[in-house]
């Protein structure tokens, strides 16, 4: 049972890591950063501060926007939203109506629509229209980076009530083989002694195949096998 118990754990855990590599690869890798004049006095005036990334960056067919990787986006940043991509970051969306498919995060199969105000989130994909947003949050401190660390943290904490039960675990084993060992050590001396009574096995309650099993001559008694006879009552405690 202790051994089904671990490798039940061990293949939760398994699953659990699957679970957190398709979660991760639902992030995106790229984003695309607004870098026109408009868009970022307006983000300054909404209170938002503009990453500067303008430099060593590929510049995308928009002349107005930057693919940036997605590890450097900031809260501030407007990006762009482009069907069929992934969006880098939770946001704002400030332009624009778009659809999304939020399954990764609500199951839900159907597409969402998102208008101007609406919130969008990191890792779910653009799959009708475009638009701009602001990030609001990103990286671990976005909505899927919250879910991917909830599933760390299940993962590697272990709650007290399995704590208790792997410290039993650990000593219940060699308890009960001590047990046995002494309950088989314990029976060999009582035949030893002579303090059984020698109809302790009726041959009439047991037919010749059991005689044999039990280590008997021609339907003759099992006392004549101690270490038989005692190893029946080790293997109940056992």
């Amino acid at each position: 049972m202790v051994v089904l118990g671990k490798f039940l754990e061990t293949y939760a855990k398994g699953k659990t890591a699957n679970a957190i590599s398709e979660l991760v690869n639902h992030r995106a890798r790229s984003a695309r950063l607004i870098i026109d004049d408009e868009v970022i006095q307006y983000n300054e005036s909404l209170g938002y501060t503009f990453s500067n990334y303008l430099s060593d960056y590929k510049l995308l067919d928009n002349k107005n926007d930057i693919e940036i990787d997605v590890s450097l986006v900031q809260r501030g940043d407007c990006l762009r939203l482009i069907c069929g991509e992934s969006i880098a970051a939770d946001g704002i969306l400030t332009i624009g109506t778009i659809s999304v498919d939020e399954s990764m995060l609500t199951g839900e199969s159907k597409s969402v629509v998102k208008a101007a105000g609406s919130t969008v989130y990191g890792g779910t994909i653009v799959v009708e229209g475009s638009g701009n947003m602001i990030v609001t949050a990103c990286g671990d401190e976005s909505a899927l980076g919250k879910i991917i660390s909830a599933v760390h943290e299940a993962q590697s904490s272990r709650p007290p009530i399995q704590e208790l039960a792997d410290e039993v675990a650990r000593y219940f084993v060699p308890a009960i083989a001590v047990i046995s060992l002494i309950t088989f050590i314990v029976w060999i001396i009582i035949w030893a002694s002579g303090l059984l009574p020698m109809n302790w096995y009726s041959d009439t309650d047991m037919n010749n195949d059991q005689m044999m099993l039990l280590g008997t001559n021609n339907g003759s008694s099992a006392h004549g096998n101690p270490i038989l006879f005692a190893f029946f009552f080790a293997l109940a405690v056992w």
